[in-house]
């Protein structure tokens, strides 16, 4: 859909951009999506069939999180099949070590959802966020951890964020109070 055929509000905001990563910028990305829609699985027993393609689907839902979210996600899989020296683990396992090289190849600059957050904040963004004002605060919710710390690392880089200005909060970070 481009803005053109957007209605002209959207719950109390004048209008929605959208802006497209060229393709080279999406490139890594996009090659780690070919990489998930063509692995095929093999160490799942007798439930292969239905756990190669929920563990696809794993693999996507995290990559759609982020690049931290689903390398987590890989590396907990080759963990998990270490130790089984079976045929199709090691079959499992190549295929994960290639999703893992492609995955650490997306850098925030080439990663859609990391650039289109920043265009969203940025001075001018649609949101219009100033970080220098205090009562003017920005709250992202993420379903993985992973996530939340890439987005820390990345926004506090990319947008030069004190420390005071940023923070985490999951179930398994204690607030201090203060």
């Amino acid at each position: 859909m481009c803005d053109s055929q957007l209605p002209s509000s959207v719950e109390g905001h004048d209008r929605v951009f959208i802006s497209d990563l060229s393709s080279a910028e999406a490139l890594e990305e996009e090659s780690v999506y070919n990489l998930l829609a063509d692995a095929r699985f093999f160490s799942f027993g007798r439930t292969r069939r239905t756990g190669q393609l929920l563990f696809k689907t794993v693999l996507e839902k995290a990559l759609f999180s982020s690049p931290a979210a689903c390398l987590a996600t890989v590396r907990q899989r080759l963990k998990k099949i270490e130790d089984d020296a079976g045929p199709d683990a090691d079959k499992d396992r190549i295929t994960l070590q290639s999703i893992a090289g492609a995955l650490e190849r997306i850098g925030p600059a080439n990663f859609t959802n990391d650039q289109h957050l920043l265009d969203t904040l940025r001075p001018g963004g649609f949101l219009h966020w100033d970080p220098a004002d205090a009562a003017d605060r920005v709250v992202i919710f993420a379903e993985r951890i992973e996530t939340l710390g890439f987005l820390e690392q990345n926004l506090s880089r990319d947008l030069k964020l004190k420390p005071d200005q940023i923070a985490v909060v999951h179930a398994r970070v204690r607030l201090q109070p203060g």
